[in-house]
Parts: C-alpha cells; sequence; structure tokens
C-alpha cells in the first residue's frame, strides 16, 4: 500500500546542505576579519578600560595580523573605520599604555609606533 510518503525526501543530506570539505581557503575567507589568536586576559583587561581604548587595541591587532609585526603604525585612516577619532585614539593609547598592553613611541609629527605586549 503506497500512500504517497517517501523515506527518501527526509534524507539528512537534503534537508542540511553542506559546503564540500575541499573548499579552499580563499573561498572560506571573503572580506576582512581579525585573526587571532588574541589572549583572552590581554583582550579582557583591554575590554575593562574607559572610552574606545576597546577599539584602539582590537584595531591593533588588526595591523598586527595584517603585517605580522606585533610593532606597527596606527593612522588616524585605520582607526576612523573602527568609528574612533583622533583624539580617542590618543586617549586609548594612553589608557592601553597605562594598562601595559601596549608601548607607544612617539614622535612630533608622525604617526605612532605601536607594539603589542603579550601577557
Amino acid at each position: 500500500m503506497r500512500d504517497g510518503f517517501d523515506p527518501a525526501t527526509l534524507a539528512f543530506e537534503r534537508l542540511l546542505p553542506f559546503p564540500p570539505r575541499h573548499c579552499s581557503q580563499g573561498a572560506r575567507r571573503q572580506g576582512r576579519f581579525l585573526k587571532g589568536p588574541i589572549s583572552m586576559p590581554w583582550l579582557e583587561r583591554a575590554a575593562r578600560l574607559p572610552g574606545r581604548a576597546l577599539h584602539v587595541a582590537l584595531a591593533l591587532h588588526h595591523q598586527s595580523a595584517l603585517k605580522r609585526s606585533a610593532t606597527v603604525m596606527l593612522s588616524n585612516k585605520q582607526l576612523a573605520e573602527f568609528g574612533v577619532d583622533r583624539d580617542a585614539k590618543r586617549r586609548g593609547l594612553v589608557a592601553l599604555e597605562n594598562a601595559g598592553l601596549v608601548i607607544v613611541e612617539r614622535k612630533p609629527g608622525r604617526v605612532p609606533m605601536v607594539t603589542i605586549v603579550e601577557l
């Protein structure tokens, strides 16, 4: 007796199509992303700081991953993408520096050189 019910229509693969496992890395990583790992104690300390310090910290880690270096130059243009203006950048860097998370080398009229300190 056929009632029109076909168990094959309930196959898991048909309901939830998964991407093939042979996808290349480039196909999955489109657009910008934050690369880790970032140590949780470092991130937690940065998150407790006032103002836009966490925004500055995340922008630093983003630049650090792109440059593959713990020391990066952090421009106002890069931080503008994170919603941070130049005054907030200055205050954020001071807060991160006072918390022992970064070392900042400042020169008049130049972009600061910032080194991320691992905890």
